[in-house]
Order: structure tokens, then C-alpha cells, then sequence
């Protein structure tokens, strides 16, 4: 087949279903995209979205086992006839894992592989990984090898090495999941580039719902079936449906939920006419009793349970922790904020023996953790680490969360006693049997926090619980989260996530270069965004806002409490 369809992209009534699946991951897709646009795919974890962009560049069915029907048409050629190799030259995918697609010694090979492989002339193949590491921002890094770069540097690596072979379409499959805000910040810069190429067709699978909003066009999916296709401006109004499919609204957007949808704003600077137009204000005495209770909170915070005094730490290349002091109370709920590399999982793996400073002290319920092993500090502070599957090491639910408390020679009796609270408190109740990496990531996230529990740890220390979760999923993981500081444990999370940290955390601790740079109430931090900007953080949208109406609110609930009409009684 050869000749060219009016559409660039032509998916006629596509289903699939992986080998030994219980349900298809795509059924009965009909999807067309014409060339120059750029379209975004938004959907719950395992909606399809990934297999999807699989079957657009032929890996299904070539390379991957299952049943197909149905045709995907790629500038004309269906991919069924043509291999993945011999579509190069129509589409290029930058897979969710980009690291994967990295294993050459140098970024410059990296780039130059795809041309390579067409086999460019050799002038060619140079001027384009010139071209192409300067348009990703990495001009001078030719000879930096890949497992050097920080996260944002890979992501836009693995991007130059999919543009050096010019195909018409690129698809990017939610290509800032694991950056951290500057990492994100480069490469959504990048996305805004090759958006201004109106040459090129651009597919977007995308959990930030602030990116889905210059997109051209909206494909919305759940249990691999087409939900909605549309416009933006006009699919994001839909909150109820949003909520739905397990994507955050706008927080402008939630804010006025109860507008009809075609009043509801989808910007600050909407938000703020729609805000003007009706007369609303915000109470300044609302906003007092917010801070009030701030201020009751921190009251009922118990002993000190973490004392880190002037710590400092590296690995051999410079300092990562630089005189560092911190203090923990019993019953905190504390986000650490900061870029790649400002030492946050470095301080946390102090707080349970994982790391000792190299100067300085940190002692965790009076004990020295120099001098405690990781074992003893295991019962006091649990460690949830960012991969929930490096943390999952048997074969069934039930044995994993028992595995600590077997560990430490407990008998049988209480050992069920512990694994069934603390599947109660994470809701896995009835899955005592099942095979952990058969379950969702956000299932997976509370088998590793459950196996936690079961040690009954007064501190629980989190890295990154949410990366990768759909927001029904990060919402019921927060809950649970915020559901056991409420019962007693102190909380200790690591995130990149802005309003989850404002939401959620009642203290908020940013690190730059090893330091601390600010330390207070998420009210008071969030305020001072020219501080966080030194960081490349920024406050969440709704708090950013609300700071310009003269206020300071964490979140949409905080803004629809202190929304009045100007004619209403305060």
C-alpha cells in the first residue's frame, strides 16, 4: 500500500488483546489525525494509552505478542505490511522508560544511531546530531556519556535521537512523568519547539493537564475505548467527566465547577475576568481561620523524633549535604521540595541508617543511627521507596507484607495480626494471594506501604509515592497517607509534585545544593515564590492565584471556602 490518505494518521476500527489477557487493551479505536497537528492522550493508568502508541509505530503486532484487527494507517502505509524499522521514516516514539531507548557511550552516538541505520551520508549524519543536541538545549555534551545527564538531560537526549532521523510524526509517551520541575520545565520548552514546526505531527500522552491545554486536539481513553475527541478548550471544561477517567481538572477549572461549562475558566487571567465579571472576593476573615488553624495543628505536634545536626555527606564528587540541620516533631506531615541532585533522597536515607553523615550526627528517637543498625532502625522509621517494585521481593501479597515482621522472628499469630491491619489500612483487604506485580502501580504503591506498616514504624518516610499514577489513584494514595499521619505517624515525603505538597504537607522543606533553603508551614513557603523560583519551583496554580488576590490558599477546597459574592455577608 502506497497511497496517501488525507490523514496522517488513519486508525480504523482497532482492538488488541495482549497474549494470556483477560480483556482486550484496545477496543474498537476509530482515531484520525491530519498532519501539523498536535494531539494529546489523556487517560487513567491502563487505559490503552501506551499500547496505542505501540500499534502507531508497528511494534504490535511485529513484536509484540497478541491478536490485532482492525488497520492503522500511517501516511498511508498500514503498519501491518510495513515493519517498525522501515517506518522510521513516518514516525518516531519516545517511549515512557526513555532510559531504555539510551545504550550508546556518548550522546553523540546516541543522536547519530537512527541516521546511521538509514544510512545518511556520513556529512549529513554530523550536521544533524549538530543541529539536533542544539535544539534539545545539549550543544557542548556531544561527549558526555548518557548515564551522566540528569533526568530532564536523558528525556531531551532521547528526544534528539528520535528528531535526528526527521520522521513526520513524533509521539512522546508521557515525557515528563519522572522529571523533576526543571526537568519538566526543559522539556515541555522542547514540546512548545517542535509545536512551533507546523511540519510536524506531534502525539502527546500527557498526566499534566496544564500541557493538555495547547494541544490542538484531545483523544480522552478508558479500558482501551475512544471517550471523547475534541477540542481542548472545550473537553477540559468537562470536569465531572475528568474526574472520571482519573485526570485532574485545572485547578482555575474546579474552582468554579458549578459555572455551566461554557463559563467555566481553563486560565489564571479567564479565572480572574470570570472572577471579576461576578462580583466575587475572597474573605479576609476565612483566610485568618485558615491560618488559625494552621497554627492549632502545630500545637498538638508531640516530642522531637528526628534531630539532624550539621550534616554533611557525599559520595567521593562533591558534597551533597552541606551542613545541614533539621528538626522532626511527632505527628508532622513534611514534603521536601527540590531539583534533581539538592540532596533529597541523600537526607532521607539518613533518617533509617541507609546513609550515615560523613560529619555531623542524626539521631531518630534518641538513638545515633551511626551507630544503629539499618535492621533496629527498620522498626522505627519506614522507608517506601520510589519504585514500589524494588520493594516487592515475593510471590504473594500476603508474604511480602509479612516478610518484615517474619524478619524479625515474630510468631505466625501476630504476624497475620500485622498483615491484616495493614492491608485493612491500605485497602487490599482480599488480596492475600494475588501475585503483587499483577496489580496496578498504585496497588503496587500500597503493597510497599502496607509491607511498611506491618513493622509498625511511628515514621514513615515516602520517596516519591505519587510518579505515575493516574489522580484517582495519587488521590486514594494521599488519602491513605494523610489517613495515617491523622492516626499518629509522622510523615516524611519527597515529591515533585507542587500541589500535593501544598495540599497535604502542613510543613514544607525546600533543599538547594545540599542546604536547606526554606523551612516552614506550606502556607508561609508557598508564599515566597521569588525563593522557590531559585529552585525552579512554583507555587501550584490555584495557590499562585489566590497570592494575587491578596491571599495565600492551598488548594481549590481552601479557595471555595473563602469565595464570597461582594453583595454576601462575610
Amino acid at each position: 500500500m502506497n497511497k496517501k490518505e488525507d490523514n496522517i494518521i488513519k486508525v480504523e476500527d482497532v482492538s488488541w488483546s495482549y497474549r494470556q489477557s483477560a480483556s482486550p487493551a484496545l477496543m474498537h479505536i476509530d482515531w484520525t489525525v491530519a498532519e501539523g497537528e498536535t494531539v494529546a492522550i489523556a487517560g487513567p493508568t491502563g487505559a490503552g494509552k501506551s499500547t496505542l502508541c505501540l500499534a502507531l509505530n508497528g511494534l504490535i503486532p511485529h513484536f509484540t505478542v497478541g491478536k490485532l484487527t482492525g488497520k492503522v494507517v500511517i501516511d498511508g502505509w498500514d503498519t501491518a505490511i510495513l515493519e517498525p524499522k522501515e517506518l522510521c521514516p513516518f514516525i518516531g516514539v519516545v517511549f515512557q522508560n526513555f532510559e531504555t531507548q539510551l545504550f550508546t557511550g556518548s550522546a553523540e552516538l546516541e543522536v547519530a544511531f537512527g541516521p546511521e541505520n538509514l544510512c545518511l551520508p556520513p556529512d549529513v549524519i554530523r550536521q544533524r546530531v549538530k543541529d539536533y543536541l542544539e535544539f534539545v538545549g545539549l550543544g557542548g555534551q556531544e561527549k558526555k556519556e548518557p548515564a551522566l545527564l540528569s533526568g530532564g538531560e536523558k528525556q531531551r537526549l532521547a528526544i534528539a535521537a528520535i528528531l535526528a532521523i526527521e520522521p513526520k510524526i513524533i509521539c512522546l509517551d508521557e515525557p515528563t512523568t519522572d522529571l523533576d520541575p526543571q526537568g519538566k520545565s526543559e522539556v515541555i520548552g522542547i514540546i512548545r519547539k517542535l509545536q512551533a514546526e507546523k511540519h510536524r505531527t506531534m502525539i502527546l500522552v500527557e498526566h499534566e493537564t496544564e500541557e493538555l491545554l495547547s494541544s490542538d486536539k484531545l483523544l480522552l481513553i478508558q479500558d482501551g475505548q475512544v471517550k471523547a475527541y475534541g477540542a481542548p478548550r472545550e473537553l477540559l471544561r468537562q470536569v465531572d467527566l475528568l474526574r472520571e477517567l482519573g485526570i485532574r481538572p485545572l485547578a482555575v477549572t474546579e474552582a468554579f465547577s458549578d459555572a455551566k461549562p461554557a463559563d467555566r475558566p481553563l486560565t489564571v487571567a479567564e479565572a480572574q475576568a470570570y472572577f471579576k465579571k461576578k462580583g466575587y472576593t475572597l474573605s479576609p476573615e476565612k483566610h485568618q481561620k485558615l491560618i488559625r488553624r494552621d497554627k492549632e495543628r502545630q500545637k498538638k505536634y508531640g516530642e522531637t523524633q528526628i534531630e539532624l545536626r550539621n550534616v554533611n555527606f557525599d559520595f567521593g564528587s562533591g558534597p551533597v549535604l552541606n551542613n545541614l540541620n533539621l528538626s522532626v516533631k511527632k505527628g508532622e506531615f513534611i514534603a521536601i521540595l527540590g531539583q534533581n541532585g539538592s540532596g533529597k533522597t541523600t537526607l532521607i536515607k539518613q533518617l533509617n541508617g541507609l546513609l550515615v553523615p560523613k560529619q555531623g550526627t542524626a539521631v531518630v528517637n534518641g538513638r545515633d543511627t551511626s551507630k544503629e543498625s539499618v535492621k533496629s532502625l527498620s522498626q522505627i522509621v519506614g522507608y517506601v521507596f520510589q519504585n514500589p517494585d524494588h520493594q516487592i521481593i515475593m510471590e504473594t501479597v500476603y508474604d511480602d507484607v509479612a516478610f518484615g515482621p517474619r524478619f524479625a522472628k515474630l510468631d505466625e499469630k501476630e504476624i497475620k495480626k500485622r498483615v491484616d491491619e495493614a492491608l485493612a489500612a491500605v485497602k487490599l483487604t482480599g488480596r492475600e494471594k494475588s501475585d503483587p506485580l499483577t496489580l496496578t502501580k498504585g496497588q503496587r504503591q500500597k503493597v510497599a506501604v502496607a509491607a511498611v506498616l506491618a513493622n509498625k514504624p511511628d515514621i514513615l518516610v515516602l520517596d516519591e509515592p505519587t510518579t505515575g499514577l493516574d489522580d484517582n489513584e495519587l488521590r486514594g494514595m494521599m488519602e491513605l497517607i494523610k489517613s495515617l499521619n491523622d492516626d499518629g505517624h509522622t510523615i516524611i515525603m519527597v515529591t515533585h509534585c507542587m500541589w500535593v505538597a501544598a495540599e497535604y504537607a502542613h510543613r514544607v522543606v525546600v533543599l538547594k545544593q545540599g542546604e536547606v533553603l526554606l523551612d516552614g508551614p506550606a502556607r508561609e513557603v508557598f508564599a515566597q515564590e521569588e525563593k522557590l523560583r531559585e529552585c525552579h519551583l512554583r507555587p501550584p496554580q490555584i495557590t499562585g492565584w489566590s497570592r494575587q488576590l491578596g491571599h495565600t490558599l492551598l488548594s481549590v477546597a481552601e479557595f471555595r471556602e473563602c469565595l464570597i459574592h461582594s453583595t454576601s455577608s462575610v
